[in-house]
C-alpha cells in the first residue's frame, strides 16, 4: 500500500503541521506527541485506502461492453483525480481543468453509448438518453457554480457524480448490456 502525501504539500508541512507537533510535544509532553505523530500517517493511510475503493471503478460495474467499460473505468479515474486536487492547497485550478475534462468525457461517452443504443434499436433508448440529459444538466450547473465555491460545489460534485454513476451504471447501464452484447456488442 503506497501513502499518499498530496494532499499535504511541502509549505503546509513546514508552516503548519511540524509546528503543531512542536506545540503538541511541548504542552502534551513526548509521549502523547509521539502517540499524535504515529496517529497522522495512520489516519492518512486509511483515509486514502477507504476513497480509493469508494472511487474505483469494480468488476461488479461491467456492462459486457470493453469500450464502454473503459470509458466508465475513465470517469472513476477522473473522480479520483478530482478528490486529489481538491485535497491540494492550490487545487482549485487543477480541479477546475479536471471539471472540464470530466465534462467533455462524460459527454463523449454518452455519445458513445447513445450511438450504440441507436445502431442496435435498443428498445429504452428515449429513456435512457432522458438520464443522459439531466446529468448533462447538472455538470453545467456544477460548472457554472464552480467559481463561487470551487472547493464545495466540487465536493458536491464527487458526490453526486459517484452516486449518480455507480447507481446509472448498476441500474440503467446494465439493462442495456444484455441486449448490446447480443447483438454483438463486446
Amino acid at each position: 500500500m503506497k501513502l499518499k502525501i498530496e494532499a499535504m504539500e511541502w509549505m503546509i508541512w513546514l508552516l503548519f503541521i511540524i509546528p503543531l507537533f512542536v506545540l503538541i510535544f511541548y504542552i502534551w509532553g513526548i509521549e502523547k506527541g509521539l502517540l499524535s505523530l504515529i496517529l497522522v500517517p495512520i489516519v492518512l493511510i486509511v483515509k486514502n485506502t477507504f476513497l480509493e475503493k469508494h472511487y474505483a471503478w469494480k468488476p461488479a460495474y461491467s456492462v459486457g461492453v470493453a469500450k464502454l467499460d473503459e470509458e466508465h473505468k475513465k470517469l472513476f479515474a477522473l473522480m479520483m483525480e478530482m478528490y486529489t486536487a481538491l485535497n491540494k492547497t492550490r487545487g482549485s485550478e487543477e480541479a477546475k481543468r479536471i471539471l472540464e475534462e470530466l465534462k467533455d468525457y462524460t459527454l463523449t461517452h454518452f455519445k458513445r453509448e447513445e450511438d450504440l443504443m441507436k445502431k442496435h434499436n435498443f428498445p429504452d433508448y428515449e429513456s435512457h438518453l432522458a438520464q443522459h440529459e439531466a446529468i448533462k444538466v447538472k455538470i453545467n450547473e456544477f460548472q457554472e457554480q464552480f467559481d463561487s465555491n470551487s472547493t464545495e460545489v466540487s465536493k458536491n460534485l464527487l458526490r453526486y457524480l459517484q452516486d449518480w454513476l455507480v447507481n446509472h451504471i448498476q441500474g440503467t447501464d446494465k439493462q442495456y448490456s444484455e441486449f448490446l452484447v447480443s447483438r454483438g456488442e463486446h
